[in-house]
């Protein structure tokens, strides 16, 4: 965070204003990740209004994908899958071929927490085959980390076993990126999992790892029954 608030203070001074753009857009995506959900929508909001005012048309739609999920997850629904759907399809418009796994992975989120779980799962699924034929296993880690959230989300005991194994790709993907934050949240998933089955000792051992860390990157838990 530290560095993104330097980036965007670098960039007012010298009144650049794609550079602020992309400053309020990393803020928005760390006070998200840190679960600072009012924060983020501030923050991407400043982004969208420069984005309007200078046609940054690109970079448009990667604000309003991320404003998608995070007006969501403020309880703002209608709103977000509105907006996510309308990356989506402005980002196919364009062609925006390596943004394609990202978009989707975040209407795939917006759609988990309205409970379109069936819509989440195959969302996940497209975005991870994208992903991986192009190898970017940043976005190949969150799609799996969609996967495996939308099998649990089910709440079917069948599923157990497939949301484990999506998590774990999942968690061994983010670890090879060193993306911590979603490997926190892969473990917080996986120790929801292990303590159904009444495996308390997995389920502290993950959850260990998770809370250390949160606390060492200055995070919220994520919530079982939410999504990113």
């Amino acid at each position: 965070m530290r560095h993104a608030r330097r980036a965007l203070e670098i960039a007012e001074g010298a009144e650049h204003q794609l550079s602020k753009l992309l400053g309020w857009l990393s803020i928005g995506y760390v006070l998200s990740h840190k679960g600072e959900i009012a924060g983020a929508v501030g923050a991407l909001e400043r982004g969208l209004d420069l984005s309007d005012r200078w046609s940054f048309r690109v970079w448009r739609i990667r604000l309003v994908s991320d404003l998608g999920v995070a007006y969501a997850r403020l309880g703002r629904a209608e709103k977000g899958l509105q907006l996510a759907e309308q990356a989506v399809s402005d980002g196919d418009k364009m062609q925006l071929i390596a943004d394609k796994p990202r978009l989707l992975i975040r209407l795939g989120q917006v759609s988990l927490i309205v409970r379109q779980i069936e819509t989440a799962l195959t969302l996940g699924k497209q975005a991870a085959a994208i992903a991986a034929v192009h190898e970017a296993k940043g976005d190949e880690a969150w799609a799996r980390f969609l996967i495996g959230r939308a099998y649990l989300a089910a709440s079917e005991p069948k599923n157990l076993d497939e949301s484990e194994k999506q998590l774990d790709i999942a968690l061994r993907l983010a670890t090879a990126c060193e993306a911590r934050p979603l490997a926190a949240f892969c473990n917080t998933t996986l120790c929801g999992i292990y303590a159904r089955r009444g495996d308390q000792v997995r389920a502290k051992e993950v959850d260990a790892v998770a809370t250390a860390t949160y606390r060492d990157l200055g995070m919220q838990p994520l919530p079982l029954d939410t999504t990113l």
